[in-house]
C-alpha cells in the first residue's frame, strides 16, 4: 500500500519560539498532517534552503515518489521578498515549485494569511516607495495564485470580498485557525465573587483598542480584567492607558505554559476591540486558544470571529461601544450559571475545530480535486 505523502510549503524561515499567528500557525499544520497520517516532506526557510529541500522533492518525484498533494502558506510579506535583506534574490524558486509539481499532476492549495496590505493602516506603517512596490509584489503573489493554484485557502469567507484578483473558477474555501484540546482545564470554582475577564493579544490602538473595555471594566464593580501582551507592546501604548486603570486591571506578560495560571482563574475571555474593514474578515488565532480552554469568549461584534461565536454558542457577542460593553458585563455577572453551560459546550466546539481537522479539511478538498481529475 502507497504511504500517504505531501508537501508542506512556506516562502520563508518560520521561528518555531514566534508567539504571533503566522508562527504558531504552520508548525501546527504540519504536525496535524503528520497526526493524521501522512509522511510530510517540508519546504521552509530562507531561500538556500529551500532550493535544497525543493531539488530533493524534486528527485523524489522523478524516482516515483507519489505525492498526494501540496499543502502551502503564505508569508507576511510578498514571496520575493522573504530573504533577511528582502531582495528578490530568488525570484524563480517557489513559483518554479509550484509550476513543476502542477505539471507532474500534483494539486496545490495554499493558505493566504493576510491582506493587509490592501487597507490604509498599511500605506501609514512605511513610506510611499516602500508601499508601491511591496504592493506590486503582492499583486505578482496573486497572479501567481490565480494561474497555479486549485485550491486558495482563507481565514474566513468574508475575505473573499477583497480576492478581486482571482478568476472566479478558483475555489476559494475558509480554513481558520485551530483548537488544541489539550489545553482544556479545571474551570474556576466560587461563581459568586467577582467576574473575572482576561484578554490575550496586541494592544496596539491602531489595530486593538482596549479603551472601551477597559472603561466599562472600571465603572461596573465586581469585574476584574486581566491584560496579557507583550512587554515592547506595554511600553509602547501604556503613556495612553494608564489613565484607565485601576486595581481592579491587571496588565502581565507571559506565554505558553505561563498563561495557564490565568486562565485558570478566568471567568470569560476578551476579543473586545475597535471595529475596522480590516478586522472584519480575520478569525484570530486567540479565539481558538480560548476556545480550547473552554473559556466563553466575549467578543465585539461585526467580524467573522463574532460570528463563529454567535453560531456556535460559544459566548457573548457585543456592540463595541462603551455603554454595550457595560450593560453586557452586567448582565452576565447577574446570570453566572450561563457561563457554565456555555464553557460546557465549547468542549465539543473545540473538538470539531481542532488542528487536525484543518488538516483533514485540506486533504478532503485536494484529494476530492485528484478524483474529480481521474474520472475526467
Amino acid at each position: 500500500m502507497n504511504e500517504k505523502r505531501c508537501i508542506f510549503h512556506i516562502p520563508n524561515y518560520v521561528d518555531p519560539k514566534g508567539l504571533s499567528g503566522s508562527n504558531v500557525r504552520p508548525y501546527k499544520m504540519a504536525d496535524a498532517f503528520r497526526q493524521n497520517g501522512y509522511a510530510v516532506d517540508v519546504v521552509m526557510g530562507y531561500g538556500k534552503d529551500r532550493k535544497r529541500q525543493i531539488a530533493e522533492i524534486k528527485r523524489n518525484i522523478s524516482n516515483g515518489v507519489r505525492y498526494d498533494f501540496l499543502y502551502s502558506e503564505s508569508s507576511t510579506m510578498p514571496t520575493l521578498l522573504t530573504e533577511r535583506h528582502h531582495l528578490p534574490v530568488y525570484p524563480f524558486l517557489d513559483f518554479g515549485f509550484f509550476k513543476f509539481c502542477k505539471t507532474h499532476g500534483i494539486k496545490i492549495g495554499l493558505f493566504y494569511r493576510d491582506i493587509y496590505w490592501k487597507f490604509p493602516l498599511y500605506r501609514e506603517k512605511i513610506n510611499v516607495l516602500k508601499a508601491k512596490l511591496a504592493t506590486a509584489m503582492y499583486r505578482y503573489d496573486l497572479f501567481q495564485y490565480d494561474r497555479l493554484l486549485d485550491v486558495l485557502f482563507l481565514p474566513s469567507v468574508l475575505m473573499k470580498q477583497y480576492m478581486k484578483e482571482i478568476k472566479p473558477s478558483l475555489p476559494l474555501i475558509p480554513l481558520p485557525p485551530g483548537t488544541c484540546p489539550a489545553n482544556s482545564i479545571a474551570q474556576r470554582d466560587g461563581l459568586d465573587d467577582s467576574l473575572r475577564l482576561l484578554y490575550v493579544g496586541g494592544i496596539s490602538r491602531g489595530v486593538y483598542d482596549l479603551t472601551n473595555l477597559l472603561k466599562s471594566v472600571v465603572s461596573v464593580s465586581g469585574t476584574e480584567l486581566t491584560i496579557c501582551c507583550r512587554e515592547k507592546d506595554w511600553e509602547a501604548e501604556k503613556g495612553y492607558y494608564e489613565r484607565f486603570l485601576n486595581e481592579r486591571i491587571k496588565i502581565v506578560h507571559t506565554w505558553g505554559a505561563g498563561l495557564k495560571p490565568y486562565y485558570s482563574q478566568a471567568d470569560m475571555s476578551c476579543l473586545i476591540t475597535n471595529q475596522s474593514d480590516y478586522r472584519s474578515f480575520c478569525m484570530p488565532i486567540k479565539l481558538f486558544e480560548y476556545l480550547s480552554y473552554q473559556k466563553p469568549i466575549f467578543i465585539t461584534d461585526g467580524s467573522a470571529g463574532a460570528e463563529f461565536v454567535r453560531n456556535n454558542n460559544i459566548g457573548v457577542v457585543v456592540q463595541p461601544d462603551e455603554e454595550s460593553i457595560k450593560s453586557a458585563l452586567q448582565d452576565i455577572s447577574s446570570h453566572r450559571d450561563r457561563l457554565t453551560e456555555i464553557s460546557v459546550h465549547m468542549e465539543a466546539i473545540a473538538e470539531h475545530n481542532s488542528w487536525s481537522a484543518r488538516a483533514r479539511t485540506v486533504e478532503a478538498v485536494l484529494c476530492s480535486q485528484n478524483q474529480k481529475e481521474e474520472m475526467r
